[in-house]
Formats: C-alpha cells, sequence, structure tokens
C-alpha cells in the first residue's frame, strides 16, 4: 500500500477517536447540566419542581443553534463559519464578587442559554467530523 493512504488511514482513525472523545465529554455536560440545574434551582431559590425544570427551557439554544449550524455547513460546505462561533470563543460574565449575594434567576437562565448556544455549535460539527472519518458502509456507526 501506498504511504499516503496509511496516512489517511491514520489521520481518520484519530479523528474518530477525537470526535468520540469530545462527544463523550459533551454528552457527561449536558447530562450534568440537565441532571444538576433543577434541583440546584429548588434548593437554591425554593422553585418548584415544575418552575425549576421550566427554568431549564433556555437550554433550547442548544437546539436552535444545532439546527443553525447544520443548515449553514450544508449550505457553505465548510465548517469554518461554525468553528468560528464555538463554545471556547463564548466566554459568561463572571457572576457575583459577593458568594453570599445570590444569583438572580434571570442571569442563570442567561448563563443556561449561553450553555445550551455553546453546546449546539460545537455537536453539529463533531457529528459531521465522526462521519467524515469513517467509510460510506459505517457512518450509522459512527454517528
Amino acid at each position: 500500500m501506498a504511504l499516503g493512504l496509511w496516512i489517511n488511514i491514520l489521520i481518520g482513525i484519530i479523528a474518530f477517536i477525537t470526535t468520540t472523545a469530545i462527544g463523550f465529554v459533551l454528552g457527561v455536560g449536558m447530562f450534568a447540566a440537565l441532571a444538576f440545574i433543577p434541583t440546584f434551582l429548588q434548593m437554591s431559590s425554593g422553585a418548584s419542581a415544575a418552575v425549576s425544570g421550566l427554568l431549564t427551557l433556555p437550554m433550547v439554544g442548544l437546539m436552535a443553534t444545532f439546527i443553525g449550524s447544520g443548515i449553514t455547513i450544508t449550505r457553505t460546505g465548510n465548517t469554518v463559519s461554525t468553528r468560528s462561533r464555538a463554545p471556547h470563543r463564548w466566554r459568561c460574565p463572571d457572576g457575583p464578587d459577593d458568594p453570599r449575594r445570590p444569583t438572580p434567576i434571570w442571569l442563570i437562565c442567561v448563563y443556561l442559554l449561553i450553555f445550551g448556544i455553546g453546546l449546539g455549535l460545537i455537536m453539529q460539527v463533531v457529528v459531521l467530523v465522526a462521519q467524515n472519518a469513517v467509510p460510506a458502509n459505517q457512518i450509522g456507526a459512527a454517528t
């Protein structure tokens, strides 16, 4: 076999392993946020179970940016435009300086919106890279 073929195979394996690790970390972060935030809101602000669940709705930004970045990647054919808005460029402003002062509920919702937008922007690119790293007959397993 030619050396170029081996290099392409190695790059594909590295890309698949990397995207699998990133997907795992994203999944853990998303699960932790969805499991912990309602409980935190119940304990810290005294919200009922229903209200604390509804307060996580700003994370719908995840779905909107996931769909939007997919449409952008389909139209442009590259992932550069979505990577430039990746979550490492989104930074939540610092919380209050005094830890005894409670964070307002609206600010927690803004943080959740930013968290959801960041996850949505990176998830589509990770799935696309994983799909491009494997042969066409294994796309379902890679996804």
